[in-house]
């Protein structure tokens, strides 16, 4: 069993390796490269769910919200819009300047009279009018779009994460092992594993999940990095044990669990926030995040280094606590019969 866990599954499409057939699901519906091998490959429509595509930039995704959360952001709209504004003022400007030769031409001709000439001033002032009207026009719906953003960056920050998107979706509440065995096999709870778990954590893992939602990435792999050092053995009351340094085992709540590892590795949690911050600053450099994701972004790093010096992190940690319970190993005390009769054929 613990092979076909290693091995995982591969993606037919682009190769790349995945646990579970969830998470595969999961990158051939969102992944942009892996659509991008799909369409080449002219993979029927039937054997991918409805798909949506950007009218603008022709980007294709398998979730109708997607598709709306990216237009807020799609830089060929944008680029549509401007050019079509530019356009249309181009055309504006041609056609002032016809009418201010034709009236030139008429003038030197003496073929116009005074109150003429005041006709087409009056043409020239109405149709500029138009135009910065059409102007205001653009730069008001810009504004609102900016304001709808920031709304749902505020309400993204004060809203509770939902944090099922890294569930297993095997049913893991029963092991074929005892629970002596399931012990050996955990990782000793000591600094030094739970700072080398911190470090192995890289800055796009933070960065390019969840809408650039970096709070909720944190919160994510930091949970999923000490799976392998507990066992959950009551779900209702959050109690885990863990290997302490001498093999022996020792019990914890789960938020208690947490917080002794923040504390233990805040300068391995600052370092990490450092190389996000400049993962950023080289993504904004070569234009590939958008302005607005990447103050998002830093907007939650700043939040993270508070909380962390101001040692306030109980949502932090609850967050952390249900990405963790949802992970782990869980091996109840009392095992349904039909399981122990398995372990005992098995030992």
């Amino acid at each position: 069993m613990a092979d076909k866990e290693t091995l995982g599954v591969v993606c037919q499409y682009c190769k790349k390796t995945y646990s579970n057939t969830y998470n595969l699901s999961v990158h051939q519906k969102t992944a942009k490269f892996c659509i991008d091998i799909q369409q080449k490959q002219k993979t029927p429509l039937s054997s991918v769910e409805e798909q949506y595509s950007c009218e603008y930039c022709n980007t294709v995704f398998s979730f109708k919200h997607v598709l709306q959360n990216h237009i807020i952001r799609c830089k060929a709209k944008r680029e549509h819009e401007y050019e079509d504004m530019k356009r249309k003022n181009g055309e504006l400007l041609l056609h002032n300047e016809v009418l201010v030769k034709q009236i030139g031409e008429l003038l030197q001709e003496n073929k116009i009279g005074k109150h003429e000439i005041e006709l087409k001033d009056k043409l020239l002032e109405y149709m500029l009018e138009e135009k910065d009207k059409h102007i205001q026009q653009l730069l008001d719906e810009i504004q609102e779009l900016k304001g709808q953003i920031k709304s749902k960056d505020e309400y993204i920050q004060n809203t509770p994460h939902n944090m099922t998107i890294y569930q297993n979706t095997t049913n893991n509440t029963n092991y074929n092992v005892s629970f002596q065995a399931s012990f050996e096999k955990l990782l000793p709870f000591t600094d030094e594993n739970v700072k080398k778990k911190v470090l192995s954590i890289q800055p796009m893992q933070l960065i390019e999940f969840n809408n650039y939602n970096l709070m909720l990435n944190f919160c994510s792999n930091f949970g999923r990095s000490l799976t392998d050092m507990v066992l959950l053995t009551d779900k209702a009351r959050g109690l885990v044990v863990v290997k302490n340094k001498d093999g022996e085992k020792q019990k914890y709540q789960v938020k208690g669990f947490i917080k002794d590892c923040l504390l233990s590795t805040e300068n391995e949690c600052k370092q990490l926030f450092n190389r996000t911050t400049a993962q950023l600053n080289h993504l904004e450099l070569y234009g590939n995040i958008m302005p607005e994701d990447q103050a998002r972004c830093q907007n939650d790093l700043t939040l993270l280094y508070y909380y962390l010096m101001n040692k306030t992190m109980d949502n932090t940690v609850q967050n952390i606590g249900s990405v963790l319970t949802s992970n782990c190993m869980y091996v109840s005390k009392k095992m349904p019969p039909a399981i122990t009769q398995k372990i005992e054929i098995l030992e």
